[in-house]
């Protein structure tokens, strides 16, 4: 049996597949460089997983998810944006993370566009996934 953090990073997966737009790609804990061709592209990287006791047999954890939703254009936010607004509604929505999880957020986002090349930008969304397990589970 796989452990919470697995089954909801295998659902986001199967979540953004299903929604990203049209020549869009998806990477998993992808630690190379991404080429041009490859853009657009979203990388998914589990952050952090904070556990603190909930209850004497409860764990509550906050497992912080970064998607990276790498872009190249003239005028590469307004791409980023469309990119996230493709996947966010459903990320939040969705039931099979739901029945997972006490919450899901998107807590943070940022833009970090190339210094070198203003036509490339990665937009970082920071999604926490709250869900509360017995003490003796991960």
């Amino acid at each position: 049996m796989s452990t919470i953090a697995a089954r909801i990073l295998d659902r986001l997966d199967q979540l953004l597949k299903a929604n990203v737009p049209l020549g869009t790609q998806v990477f998993r804990d992808r630690a190379d460089a991404v080429t041009r061709q490859e853009t657009p592209c979203i990388n998914v990287v589990a952050r952090s997983d904070a556990i603190e006791s909930f209850s004497a047999e409860t764990d509550k954890h906050e497992l912080l998810i970064e998607l990276r939703i790498n872009v190249r254009d003239a005028v590469p936010t307004p791409l980023a944006e469309a990119q996230l607004e493709g996947v966010h509604g459903p990320i939040v929505t969705d039931s099979e993370l739901k029945s997972l999880c006490e919450s899901v957020r998107l807590v943070n986002a940022a833009f970090e566009p190339e210094e070198a090349d203003q036509t490339s930008l990665i937009k970082t969304a920071q999604y926490r996934f709250t869900y509360l397990i017995p003490q003796v589970n991960l």
